[in-house]
């Protein structure tokens, strides 16, 4: 299509309709086209002489006034004298986007900078605006056109425009949902919420969390529209779900930091606990326990499965207890259980000592859920584990030298290179 800009339309006198005049025409890439017609021709007769002397389709042209590319009809007469600009239309281009106004994503850029052709495409599908070229998105006036025509646009607009207040406000007036697009500080601004409340309750999901807890704000939101209360009244209740979620975490966290301390002792107060007969889990595999063992202790690497079934159960009595190692924790809920692996360090980088830590945190979080295993304060962990056991020589059976994943630990090895040797260090 092309564009004709005039300097001059018809003068009011009246020229001899034989007399022929020469037309210039200046295209917008500065080329020049030369005609030469009889006085007061139509715009329809120039348009036919460009396609007869340049090849240009009439469907292609579009003849407008200099001042403002103000288009004019085909029937319009010229003056004698008139100087035009022309501006090329690519129709097939605005025929493919009629049809499929995806093929943006494939059109030069001439093509996805022209407004009109993204417009075209947009009124079949606003997503299409996406593929407009970059400074298009980012030109105010074309974003606030296109926002007042469909404010789901705002999505495809440069960060700046998101952040522009009349663009989102002209959006949100058409499509109130288009607000979780908006730049976050106008996600906060009370007029431009209500507006997009006023369109779509569902719009105040992508508000302010801080704004959506003022009272005074919600009561406006449901004067705007009432189906907003009850979103309202549900984002309130998540925001405290959440902050009690997020409390439980924290105090969850405390608890586990407070539970490996206190489960900590020392081999000369578990040796005085086993003394008065209290119950020795060895938290590691069963091959391991074979080999070598706290004199008197039970096997308990398997039967974490049992403390996540009383975990998720919420509950276990003696009967249903098939197990005997869980039987004797339910049968003796006041004896003090010492767990140990083969150092007993808290250090759960390193996996293979992270057993006995892992074991006593399940089963003092089963003592809280169930009241017949006993107070979780009855758990302690084994500071320094077997190994530090074997060396101060209390009672084991088996291999009596330090073990670590069933391998003999030769002294200065391992433990000397962690500063695991001493029970102090743990």
């Amino acid at each position: 299509m092309f564009d004709f800009d005039f300097d001059l339309l018809e003068e009011h006198h009246e020229p001899d309709e034989s007399q022929s005049c020469d037309y210039q025409i200046l295209g917008l890439d500065g080329t020049e086209y030369n005609i030469t017609l009889p006085s007061k021709t139509s715009v329809q007769e120039v348009k036919a002489s460009l396609e007869t002397e340049y090849g240009i389709p009439i469907l292609e042209q579009r003849i407008c006034c200099l001042n403002g590319l103000h288009e004019l009809s085909d029937d319009s007469r010229l003056a004698a004298t008139c100087q035009l600009s022309l501006v090329r239309v690519q129709v097939d281009w605005l025929a493919r986007l009629k049809k499929n106004p995806f093929d943006l994503c494939n059109a030069p850029l001439c093509i996805r900078k022209d407004a009109d052709m993204v417009c075209q495409a947009a009124e079949r599908d606003i997503s299409a605006v996406a593929y407009a070229a970059r400074e298009l998105r980012a030109d105010a006036d074309f974003a606030l056109s296109m926002a007042r025509n469909n404010g789901h646009a705002l999505r495809y607009f440069s960060s700046e425009l998101r952040r522009n207040r009349s663009i989102v406000l002209a959006a949100v007036g058409n499509a109130g949902s288009a607000l979780r697009y908006a730049g976050e500080a106008l996600q906060a601004d009370e007029d431009i919420v209500l507006a997009a409340v006023r369109t779509d309750a569902k719009a105040l999901m992508h508000a302010s969390q801080e704004l959506v807890k003022d009272g005074d704000f919600a009561k406006r939101v449901v004067a705007n529209n009432r189906l907003a209360a009850e979103y309202v009244q549900s984002l309130v209740l998540n925001s405290r779900s959440r902050e009690l979620h997020r409390r439980q975490e924290e105090d969850d966290k405390q608890r586990y930091e407070r539970d490996i301390e206190d489960a900590k002792i020392l081999v000369d107060s578990s040796f005085r606990l086993y003394q008065r007969g209290a119950i020795f889990l060895d938290a590691r595999s069963n091959e391991e326990f074979d080999r070598s063992r706290i004199s008197g202790a039970l096997p308990f690497s398997e039967q974490t499965s049992m403390l996540r079934h009383v975990i998720m159960q919420k509950g276990m009595s003696v009967a249903s207890a098939s197990d005997a190692v869980m039987q004797r924790l339910l049968k003796a809920p006041e004896q003090t259980v010492v767990v140990y692996s083969d150092s007993g360090s808290d250090d759960i980088s390193l996996g293979y000592i992270s057993r006995c830590v892992r074991v006593a945190q399940e089963l003092r979080r089963a003592c809280r859920l169930e009241p017949s295993l006993g107070s979780s304060h009855r758990v302690r962990r084994l500071v320094g584990g077997l190994n530090q056991w074997k060396r101060a020589g209390l009672p084991t059976d088996g291999e009596l030298r330090p073990l670590i994943n069933n391998s003999i630990l030769l002294e200065g090895g391992i433990h000397a290179c962690l500063g695991l040797d001493h029970a102090g260090d743990i």
